[in-house]
């Protein structure tokens, strides 16, 4: 196949628009067992890029199976493989300083309500976002004369914080003496991953979509079609695949090459406050200097989980002491509870940015996050019937709709559905 990489803005709306008008809903099903074994295109990794990309996909076309197992009960036992929207709360927002990943983020914001409205499942919550730096950190992640340029491209508004404002606005925050700050009010604050997959998946069913809850362990290129074995031992055949296994794709070998990719093991800290904390702020990331020793992390407002209680959720830029290689370390980590040093981190972080804080338990969840070589998803036709979408870089979440359709549009088309460039989404090769 002979890779596009650039299309003009006009032909990039043309395709796009051909995946826009929504059909006439088929008849609804989701298989464990599956009746029929034959698919126009199968997409392997029911998560958040696979997930959306069906919803898109099946807009367009009547045969498309969507494969990837339920989360697991019971994960501290699972021997399978992990997901990334195993997760209550997620932070959403536009500004960023990069250009592509701010367009990325906001053509998805853009169609979070039609998702909800369309699934009946609410996951978004617009309570804004803030961005809090002292300066002088040397990483991009807290550049705010990039953020501001690429607001001001992307017409969004902010509004700047000095440091008697963020005091004023923020008593309870205890940051760094002289930080500012940008705050992004509007399609902005966090959303419920879970609950996005979810609903990009019924509405896939209701568009014609086959789920099928399987683990594939081989995909093959047999003649005009692809072979995909799943892990009950039958096999399923599609004209098309799309993999989007997040950060199990080196680690099951499915495709004839390995990724140039990099698995960080995150830890995410969950603590329970006490009902009368309903303290409100923006999802926030924060770098902090004058604490006993240098952090930046997140840190989420009290949110009310399943459970009917109200937890903070926190999580910091450490990622463990190496990069994660192999089916049986990627799971190791996801079962484990982290390392104790790093929870005293966590745990002195917290106290530091938000000392009044009544915090009654404690949590550890680990993460998976897959960072690329060129620091965007790959997203990309490997052969005439194998495509990609792979690697979050630790932002892919708030931009996985518009990510999935970028995939869909790419294997249904075997074009380029964007004004962005398609090189940048290009794949690299170990």
């Amino acid at each position: 196949m002979k890779r596009r990489d650039f299309l003009s803005t006009s032909l990039g709306l043309a395709v796009a628009s051909a995946l826009a008008p929504a059909q006439q809903a088929r008849a609804s099903r989701q298989a464990s067992s599956h009746s029929s074994t034959n698919f126009d295109v199968a997409i392997i990794g029911a998560g958040l890029f696979g997930s959306a990309a069906a919803r898109h996909l099946s807009k367009v076309s009547d045969g498309v199976a969507l494969i990837g197992p339920k989360e697991p009960q019971q994960k501290s036992t699972h021997q399978g493989v992990f997901a990334s929207h195993y997760d209550t709360s997620r932070l959403t927002r536009v500004i960023d300083p990069n250009l592509v990943w701010g367009t990325l983020a906001k053509r998805s914001i853009a169609r979070y309500r039609d998702i909800e409205h369309q699934s009946n499942i609410e996951f978004f919550h617009n309570i804004g976002y803030m961005m809090v730096t002292p300066g002088g950190l040397g990483t991009d992640w807290f550049d705010l004369p990039a953020m501001r340029e690429v607001a001001t491209d992307l017409n969004v508004e902010i509004e700047d914080f000095d440091d008697d404002l963020l005091k004023q606005r923020f008593p309870y925050l205890n940051f760094t003496p002289g930080s500012s700050a940008v705050l992004q009010e509007k399609d902005a604050g966090y959303f419920n991953p879970r609950l996005l997959v979810e609903a990009q998946q019924s509405i896939a069913i209701a568009q014609g979509t086959t789920l099928l809850r399987e683990e594939v362990v081989q995909i093959q290129v047999t003649g005009e079609q692809v072979k995909i074995t799943i892990g009950s031992g039958g096999t399923v055949r599609a004209n098309r695949v799309l993999v989007a296994t997040g950060a199990y794709t080196n680690a099951t070998m499915l495709l004839a090459h390995k990724l140039n990719t990099t698995i960080r093991a995150a830890m995410i800290m969950v603590s329970e406050v006490a009902p009368q904390q309903q303290v409100a702020f923006p999802s926030t990331l924060y770098a902090k200097t004058d604490g006993e020793e240098d952090f930046w992390g997140l840190l989420m407002p009290p949110i009310t989980y399943a459970d009917g209680r109200s937890y903070i959720k926190t999580m910091d830029g450490y990622y463990g002491p190496a990069p994660l290689e192999g089916y049986k370390a990627l799971g190791t980590w996801s079962r484990s509870n982290g390392h104790e040093d790093h929870h005293v981190v966590l745990k002195r972080a917290l106290r530091e940015v938000f000392p009044s804080l009544d915090i009654l338990s404690t949590q550890f969840k680990p993460c998976l996050i897959t960072d690329t070589d060129s620091h965007y998803p790959y997203i990309d036709m490997l052969d005439d019937r194998i495509g990609i979408a792979v690697g979050g870089n630790g932002k892919g979440a708030k931009s996985s709709d518009e990510i999935g359709r970028l995939a869909a549009g790419m294997i249904h088309t075997q074009g380029w559905p964007s004004s962005l460039p398609q090189a940048v989404f290009s794949a690299k090769f170990a």
